[in-house]
């Protein structure tokens, strides 16, 4: 089961539980964030049912900076291969 909100046009929020009836296990929750920084950038934060935090930040700069990173690493792998 999962829920999300959009609070504003800067603000989402969210929350998902899950259980797996077959194995009985505990039920898994977790509650999540995101913010928006400005047009290119934003901020998600989510939190587990271990207490565990995970912290993401994206903004354009970092999408083109992973990109160009992905093909050095692609060409480099290609040329090791000739």
């Amino acid at each position: 089961m999962s829920y999300f909100h959009r609070v504003n046009k800067d603000v989402e929020t969210g929350a998902k539980a899950l259980w797996d009836r077959k194995t009985d296990s505990a039920v898994s929750v977790e509650v999540g964030t995101k913010y928006a920084l400005d047009r290119d950038a934003f901020v998600k934060v989510k939190i587990d049912k271990n207490g565990s935090i995970f912290l993401f930040f994206n903004n354009i700069i970092t999408v083109i900076a992973m990109n160009i990173i992905y093909y050095i690493i692609i060409g480099v792998i290609v040329k090791s291969y000739d």
